[in-house]
């Protein structure tokens, strides 16, 4: 699974941390391509065929603090292939 740092090497961000980056992540928050990619290895909570859940961890939230007061992530992918994403505050 792809960490922080990685990920921030990977992708531009701009002051807020979203990706400036182009391509199917960019506009969206930093966090967005490590659950994408949980996702790809079968890590979903949740999976109904278009939105994808993930019930946060403490070690999720140790890795992406700015998800402290969330619960939830889902995600979801549009017909151009461009990635969304959504939380859920506790």
């Amino acid at each position: 699974m792809t960490d922080r740092q990685t990920l921030q090497q990977q992708y531009d961000t701009d002051d807020h941390g979203r990706i400036c980056t182009p391509g199917k992540f960019e506009g969206e928050p930093i966090w967005v391509p490590y659950f994408w990619e949980i996702w790809l290895d079968g890590g979903a909570d949740d999976d109904d065929g278009y939105y994808i859940g993930f019930d946060l961890t403490p070690d999720d939230v140790r890795e992406w603090p700015e998800l402290e007061a969330c619960s939830r992530v889902e995600l979801w992918q549009d017909d151009s292939g461009f990635v969304y994403a959504d939380t859920t505050t506790i």
